[in-house]
């Protein structure tokens, strides 16, 4: 027996949308460097960390796209002071003049 099955059901179907709600929003809060693929979340030191090492691999994105991820990928690991000299030398042809 668990615990939520002592509620009375009401409340549960109350707890149930609350927290499918909140599951929602989050999903929502999540700021991807590739925002339109929905690829590389930003959200926590690991992920940035990720971010960096997967960036190349992914597929179906514009130039345009690629180089607006570099920027915020750049801008969350300037938050979370993570180094980002290794990522910039391997992104240098991203940048053609």
């Amino acid at each position: 027996m668990k615990l939520l099955d002592l509620f009375p059901e009401e409340l549960k179907k109350q707890v149930s949308r609350e927290v499918s709600g909140i599951k929602k929003e989050r999903v929502k809060d999540i700021d991807y460097a590739f925002s339109r693929a929905r690829k590389l979340p930003l959200i926590s030191q690991r992920n940035i960390l990720s971010a960096m090492t997967h960036f190349y691999n992914v597929k179906n994105v514009t130039d345009a796209e690629r180089i607006d991820a570099y920027k915020k990928i750049l801008e969350r690991a300037e938050i979370f002071k993570i180094c980002t000299m290794g990522f910039i030398e391997q992104c240098k042809g991203l940048f053609k003049d």
